[in-house]
């Protein structure tokens, strides 16, 4: 024979009295807790207790394999009512000790009305498979969002006091910070705390919810988004312990039992596949975070190589500028005006005659005009400048310098006959 815990045998003869005091047949009540899953001994050894043994009870056998005969029904005169006594647990087919999980919806809503704000903190933390065993997955999401964000609201304000008590220095400097922005920190603290709890409502619940609904039914999952959404919205009851000195990311990992008892239940899945669901969001945001930090590298990577390629290229071009060495060959008068010219004693030709400045007196010319376009190995070019000899005295000393890519000189005297000196 099976035995019931004391609490059961307490509802259940407070549950008899009652049906005897509405006049309900010993046959129909006996028969009630037989449909409702009462072992038959211990239904027998009840009924017998409850009635002082007599003998005008039909057996359990009669009331399993026979059906009623006009002897055992309920007279039509018996004040038994023809709608469903919510009151009455037998009425609507369900036992006082009956597994939540067999309750209707409707019972199921009818129930949590009776819960109060405390009792449903109380209940998901000490007894969460009971409680989602209980919880109804329909009637809209009023309810189980306002109870998510007072959860939130409690926990970000004993946080608040805890880093008051516990980071004084973190705070003051934070303060510093706000002032010298022109906010006080009074005021940033009570901007910042409805504006992460209306974040934390539409992200993290609303949205959050609808997105770990897909997950699950990839998972075969049976509950539905509005099913979801609650359990996300009840598990934060954990919240009002994970504001807790130094055990608060333990007790988060308790949270983590909540949801996995909370969503099996809902969905219809083992826990274990729960626990893949959870997971998988964050392995593809990581798979994603890797592809867009690979994508990241690599563009880093072909500019640095574009970069390097073209520092390369200025390296050769300076190196060819720098390996071409110049010589001031001669400087004499050509159609009135100063030319000089300049030979390549280096190892590269060089063609960008359009880096060389002139200087006459440590006076630019501008637009020396060259004769030729580069400088092979070992030649010449001929620059006349737009500097006219006759603006020259004779017998005076003068200076050209040239530079690009190194600066080269050379004296002359207007008037003299050799080199460096040259003509006038």
């Amino acid at each position: 024979m099976v035995e019931y815990d004391k609490n059961t045998v307490d509802m259940l003869n407070k549950w008899f009295n009652e049906q005897l005091k509405s006049d309900f047949p010993i046959d129909q009540i006996k028969k009630s807790l037989l449909d409702n899953g009462y072992d038959a001994s211990f239904v027998d050894k009840f009924i017998a207790e409850k009635t002082g043994g007599t003998n005008e009870i039909p057996s359990t056998s009669e009331l399993k394999t026979t059906k009623d005969t006009p002897e055992t029904q309920t007279n039509p005169q018996t004040p038994v009512s023809d709608t469903p006594d919510k009151n009455n647990p037998w009425q609507n087919n369900a036992s006082p000790n009956e597994p939540a999980s067999n309750l209707t919806e409707e019972q199921k809503q009818e129930k949590f009305k009776n819960y109060s704000y405390f009792d449903k903190v109380k209940l998901i933390i000490t007894k969460p498979k009971v409680f989602f065993d209980e919880m109804p997955t329909t009637g809209g999401y009023k309810g189980p969002v306002l109870f998510a964000a007072t959860n939130y609201f409690i926990c970000a304000v004993l946080s608040l006091v805890v880093s008051l008590l516990l980071y004084p220095t973190q705070i003051t400097q934070m303060s510093s910070l706000t002032s010298m922005l022109g906010v006080s920190p009074y005021v940033s603290v009570a901007l910042l705390i409805p504006l992460m709890l209306v974040v934390y409502v539409v992200l993290g619940i609303l949205l959050g919810g609808t997105i770990l609904n897909i997950f699950f039914r990839l998972f075969k999952g049976q509950g539905s988004r509005e099913g979801t959404i609650r359990v996300i919205s009840y598990i934060s009851a954990i919240m009002l312990l994970t504001w807790i000195p130094y055990i608060g990311g333990i007790i988060g990992l308790y949270g983590l039992y909540i949801a996995l008892k909370g969503y099996s239940r809902i969905h219809k899945i083992s826990e274990w596949k729960v626990f893949f669901a959870l997971l998988s969001p964050l392995i593809l945001i990581s798979i994603l975070i890797a592809l867009i930090g690979m994508s990241f590298i690599g563009m880093i990577a072909g500019n640095q190589n574009d970069l390097q390629d073209q520092i390369q290229q200025d390296i050769t071009q300076l190196d060819t500028k720098m390996s071409a060495q110049f010589s001031i060959e001669s400087i004499y008068r050509e159609d009135g005006k100063i030319s000089i010219v300049l030979r390549n004693t280096g190892r590269y030709n060089y063609a960008e005659l359009s880096d060389f400045k002139i200087y006459l007196d440590n006076t630019e010319i501008p637009n020396p005009t060259p004769s030729g376009i580069e400088f092979g190995v070992d030649s010449t070019n001929t620059i006349k400048l737009n500097k006219y000899w006759s603006d020259l005295e004779t017998g005076t000393k003068h200076n050209i310098k040239v530079i690009s890519p190194q600066s080269i000189q050379a004296n002359f005297i207007c008037g003299a006959s050799s080199i460096p000196n040259g003509y006038c």
